[in-house]
Parts: C-alpha cells; structure tokens; sequence
C-alpha cells in the first residue's frame, strides 16, 4: 500500500482566481506468483488507485481494480549435458 499527497498551487494555470487544491492518492497493488513445478511461473499482479478527499472525481482520479502485469514463463534447458 502506498500514500501519495500533491498540492496544486496553480490549476488551470493560475486564471480565474482558483484555489490551490491538495489530493490524497490510496494505491494498494498485490500479486499472485504460482510456480506448480519446476518450468512453469504464472504471475499476475492487480492495482486500485483512488483519490476518495477530492471533491470531483474523474476517470482519470481513480483506477479502480486494475490488471497491471501478467506472464507465463516456461523454463527449461535444450542444451542439457547428455
């Protein structure tokens, strides 16, 4: 789980007399690796980024329940000494 705090000291580039605004960002990730033997790994890691203290939240605030990487790996030895 990470915490990620910014400050908006100028949105919309400092025109009509807007306030600054701070965000708090919640992201936790987690993954599964799964190794059945010794040649195959499976792993799969997800993500859920929110911004929950800002008062409009768009699609671009928040990434609820993400896939961020997945992969299959087989791992053996062509070359093995005979």
């Amino acid at each position: 789980m990470r915490e990620r705090f910014e400050l908006n000291d100028a949105p919309l580039f400092g025109i009509a007399g807007n306030k600054a605004t701070v965000t708090s960002w919640d992201r936790l990730q987690w993954h599964v690796d799964v190794r059945p033997n010794a040649h195959w790994q499976i792993f799969v890691e997800f993500e859920d980024v929110r911004a929950p203290a800002k008062d409009v939240i768009t699609p671009v605030d928040e990434n609820p329940l993400d896939l961020r990487l997945a992969f299959i790996t087989y791992v053996d030895s062509f070359w093995a000494a005979r």
